[in-house]
């Protein structure tokens, strides 16, 4: 039987070195939660589990390799060519908008009860995966190095969801050091974004890209917060930016929960 560090070298030399091949031939128009979607790479294809059909939407990363499972990842059956058990891995949250969702093929569909404990697993920082159905070893230093591949496997689509919203982006506001200094040590999972529930804040740098899926205020007066600050535009963008003087870390869960758009 292959040794741990033995499946992760041959799981990285057959996906090293990815690149998505974003066609956009409007292969798929909507989704459902649960829907699996497949990108297609130069390697392996890339799947992921839809867990909001609403755009941009919500999924995780999948792996086939399940034996590197770690606490945050549910192992589920899924039938597939390259393996028919497979890992929902709850700290890679990926967004797919409408334009990426164009380049996707529906490959099949997760149960909805895995679907319904992943989601609560994201959504609950006090509720753990089921001991039976999950990953151990967390800190062993090859399941380390599993989860910064696969953070780099998945990274080109945070990138491509950023180029995005740089086309439209807008500066509305900008945080100082000083203020960030004063703002609370945040202990927990780091994220790359966060969802509330009138936009989704992604961290990129020194910057908090800022996209609003409410479009019922999209494009109409309103009165925006962030931290102490606050600003009254006469119509409403659909991304916009805040822009810090520092990375912002692990502060973005906080600073996403002071933010407010209020329509007017």
């Amino acid at each position: 039987m292959a040794t741990l560090n033995e499946l992760l070298k041959d799981y990285i030399e057959i996906n090293g070195e990815v690149k998505v091949m974003f066609e956009h031939r409007k292969n798929v128009t909507e989704v459902q939660i649960g829907d699996v979607l497949e990108f297609t790479t130069n390697k392996n294809p890339i799947l992921v589990c839809v867990l909001d059909s609403a755009f941009p939407c919500e999924t995780v990363l999948m792996s086939y390799l399940w034996e590197m499972a770690t606490s945050s990842d549910l192992i589920v059956n899924f039938e597939h060519p390259l393996r028919d058990k497979w890992i929902l891995q709850g700290d890679m949250v990926l967004y797919i908008t409408e334009n990426l969702l164009g380049s996707a093929k529906l490959v099949g569909r997760i149960d909805k009860k895995d679907v319904e404990i992943i989601k609560r697993y994201l959504e609950d920082e006090t509720f753990y995966l089921p001991k039976d159905r999950c990953g151990i070893g967390d800190k062993l230093a090859v399941k380390r190095e599993f989860k910064l591949f696969e953070a780099k496997r998945s990274r080109e689509f945070l990138f491509n969801l950023i180029r995005e919203i740089e086309k439209k982006e807008k500066t509305l506001f900008y945080v100082s050091g000083k203020t960030l200094e004063m703002l609370p040590a945040v202990a927990g999972r780091e994220k790359e974004a966060v969802a509330m529930e009138d936009f989704i804040v992604f961290n990129h740098e020194n910057k908090l890209r800022v996209k609003v899926i409410n479009s019922s205020i999209i494009n109409k007066p309103a009165l925006i917060k962030v931290l102490n600050m606050e600003l009254y535009v006469d119509k409403l963008p659909e991304e916009f930016i805040i822009e810090f003087e520092r990375p912002v870390m692990s502060n973005i869960e906080y600073i996403a929960k002071t933010i407010s758009i209020e329509g007017r």
